[in-house]
C-alpha cells in the first residue's frame, strides 16, 4: 500500500528548534518568494489560546526565524524534497480574536542594520555596480552573490537615499533582478535566467484557478533615450528598434558612454515589455517552484510558452497550495 502524500514544517527560533512547540499551535504558514525587488517575507498565524506568545515568547527586537518546508511521497512512493525558504527577522505582529491568535510576519532583510532604514547621501567615483553592492553588502554584515557583468561607473550621486533603495534602483537601470535571500544579497541579470531552460511544465489541468492577462496596446516596438555625458556635458542619443512599428519609448538618463546608454534604454524596453503577457495560478503545493525558474505552460491556446516565475507564495494551512505569478519569456 502506497503511502499518501504529505507535508512537514521544520521551524527555528532564534537558532533553537521549536517545530514540536509550535506544530499544535500552527494554524497558516506562507512564504513569499519574489525573483526581484522585493523582500522574501513569511506570514505564521497561531492559535493563542495558552497566551505564550503574549507573556514568556513575546518577540524581542533582532528575533529570527528560519523555515524548512518538506514534502513525502509527493509524486509518488520516494519522492522527498525539501525548500528551505530562509533566515526572517520578526518585523511586526498582531495579536486578534477571540479567539486568540498572534500572527508573526517576517521579512528577509536585514533591518538590524541601517541599509533600509537610513537615508544618505553619497558620491560614488570610479567604482563598478558590483563594486557599489559588495560595499553595501558588507555594510549590512551579509554577503554578496553577483551573477552579472560588474558595470563600470564613473560617477554616481546616492542622495538622500537607504543603501537598498538606492542599490536596487541602480540595478534596475542596468536590468538587473535584485533580492535579500538568507542574509545575501543576491543580484543577477534576469534576462540570462530567462533563457535558461525550463525546469518543468505546467498544464491547464494542473491548476486550481488561472488568470491569464495579454497587452497589446502597451508594448513598445523601440527605445529612444537621451543622454548626458558628465564629462563632456553634451546630450546625445540612442535608438533601438526592437521590432517594426511606431510605438517608441522616449527616455532621459546619464550614462557615462554610449555603450552605457545602450545598455540602459534596452533594460527600460525590456522592463516596460516584459508584462505583455502574464499569468496567475493556484495549484498544488511544490517546493521545485522558485522564483528566478522557468516553466512551460500548456493546455491554454495562444498563451502557451514558456514563462519566468516572478512570485511565488507557499502556503501550508492544513494542505500544501502555490500561487504563482509569471510572465511570458519572449521567443528569440
Amino acid at each position: 500500500m502506497n503511502s499518501p502524500r504529505r507535508t512537514s514544517l521544520s521551524l527555528s527560533y532564534n537558532g533553537k528548534n521549536v517545530t514540536t512547540a509550535i506544530t499544535n499551535q500552527l494554524e497558516s504558514f506562507t512564504y513569499t518568494d519574489v525573483a526581484s525587488g522585493e523582500m522574501d517575507t513569511l506570514a505564521i498565524v497561531l492559535s493563542e489560546t495558552k497566551h505564550k506568545w503574549i507573556n514568556a515568547w513575546f518577540p524581542a527586537e533582532g528575533d529570527y526565524i528560519e523555515s524548512t518546508i518538506q514534502i513525502i511521497d509527493w509524486n509518488s512512493p520516494g519522492d522527498n524534497r525539501q525548500l528551505k525558504c530562509g533566515k526572517f527577522l520578526i518585523d511586526d505582529f498582531t495579536l486578534q480574536g477571540p479567539p486568540d491568535t498572534f500572527n508573526l510576519n517576517a521579512i528577509s532583510c536585514p533591518i538590524d542594520s541601517d541599509v533600509a532604514s537610513t537615508t544618505k547621501s553619497k558620491t560614488w567615483s570610479k567604482t563598478t555596480l558590483k563594486g557599489i553592492a559588495s560595499t553595501i553588502a558588507k555594510t549590512a554584515g551579509i554577503t554578496l552573490y553577483y551573477d552579472a557583468e560588474a558595470y563600470k561607473i564613473d560617477k554616481l550621486e546616492q542622495s538622500n537615499e537607504t543603501d537598498i533603495s538606492f542599490l536596487f534602483r541602480l540595478c534596475e537601470s542596468y536590468g538587473l533582478a535584485k533580492k535579500i535571500y538568507n542574509s545575501r544579497l543576491v543580484i543577477f541579470h534576469e534576462e540570462s535566467y530567462e533563457k535558461k531552460a525550463a525546469i518543468g511544465t505546467i498544464d491547464k489541468t494542473n491548476c486550481e484557478t488561472y488568470n491569464l492577462n495579454g497587452t497589446l496596446v502597451g508594448k513598445y516596438n523601440g527605445v529612444t533615450i537621451k543622454y548626458k555625458v558628465a564629462k563632456s556635458n553634451k546630450t546625445f542619443t540612442y535608438k533601438y528598434m526592437e521590432t517594426k512599428g511606431n510605438r517608441i519609448l522616449k527616455i532621459n538618463e546619464k550614462a557615462d558612454s554610449l555603450a552605457d546608454a545602450e545598455i540602459k534604454a534596452k533594460a527600460r524596453l525590456r522592463k516596460s515589455n516584459k508584462d505583455a503577457r502574464t499569468i496567475n495560478l493556484n495549484l498544488k503545493g511544490d517546493v521545485n517552484y522558485l522564483a528566478g525558474t522557468c516553466f512551460h505552460i500548456t493546455g491554454f491556446g495562444k498563451f502557451n510558452g514558456k514563462y519566468y516565475i516572478d512570485k511565488a507564495v507557499h502556503t501550508l494551512t492544513g494542505g500544501y497550495t502555490v500561487n504563482l505569478q509569471m510572465h511570458q519569456v519572449k521567443s528569440k
